[in-house]
């Protein structure tokens, strides 16, 4: 009974019937002209437009029509199911936001054929005890290193010339992510920001776990290969920031 769910669904149907119309009147407006219709079919795209004018008038005028007579006759609304609503279409925009990022770099991305740079990431990956392989590619749109996937883990460069130590730095922060299930975590925290999404200070604790992860990986990566490189280990980070801007 919820108007602004009703109203958004009103919005969904339409918007798909929009693109269905458009995409017919495209197929067939491309169609050759005939005895009987001399100057084609380019008019069926005026006609698809105005159709879909029409249909969102009309949704807009449902929804204000029934907004005034709920004004005099309110209807009860399952405020849970609401709020469930809201959570599952927020948490679901995220993912899909998410893999579209994902397919934007992987179609990028070129796999990296040096077999040293290969070998190194195998013995940095043996060395933190991961045993599932991991790809690695170079995008150049991408602005900074950076791990995607989970069962096909996959790490994105920026470049291919990089030095032998940069590389091992970046294999070991980001590798040090997946060990650790950096990625779940992150998104155990994105449902509980979707759950609680009318609370400002949810998304600000967001913002700092995902602060507070990356210094706990650089920590974690410095302790690992010694306090004496943590020196080289920052010169890498801060080329990455320079690099991505």
């Amino acid at each position: 009974n919820s108007l602004a769910l009703l109203s958004d669904a009103g919005h969904m149907v339409t918007d798909s019937a929009s693109l269905f119309f458009a995409l017919l009147a495209n197929v067939l407006a491309g169609r050759p002209a005939s005895g009987k219709y001399s100057f084609g079919f380019a008019k069926l795209e005026v006609l698809a437009a105005l159709l879909n004018a029409l249909a969102m008038f009309a949704v807009v005028l449902w929804i204000v029509v029934e907004a005034v007579e709920r004004f005099s006759s309110p209807v009860p609304v399952n405020g849970s199911s609401v709020f469930l609503v809201a959570a599952l279409g927020l948490l679901i925009r995220k993912i899909t936001i998410y893999q579209s990022y994902t397919r934007y770099v992987k179609a990028g991305a070129e796999p990296v054929c040096d077999i040293p740079l290969l070998d190194r990431l195998t013995v940095t990956a043996q060395r933190l005890g991961i045993d599932r392989p991991v790809e690695l590619c170079v995008n150049p749109q991408v602005s900074s290193p950076m791990l995607v996937g989970y069962f096909h883990p996959c790490i994105i460069l920026s470049g291919a010339d990089i030095s032998e130590k940069e590389f091992q730095w970046i294999a070991m922060h980001e590798l040090t992510h997946y060990r650790r299930r950096d990625i779940w975590y992150k998104w155990m925290v994105q449902v509980t920001v979707c759950l609680h999404w009318f609370n400002p200070l949810v998304h600000l604790m967001s913002r700092e776990i995902d602060r507070v992860c990356e210094f706990s990986c650089d920590e974690a990566v410095v302790a690992k290969t010694g306090y004496d490189h943590a020196a080289d280990y920052g010169k890498t980070l801060l080329n990455a920031m320079v690099a991505g801007g």
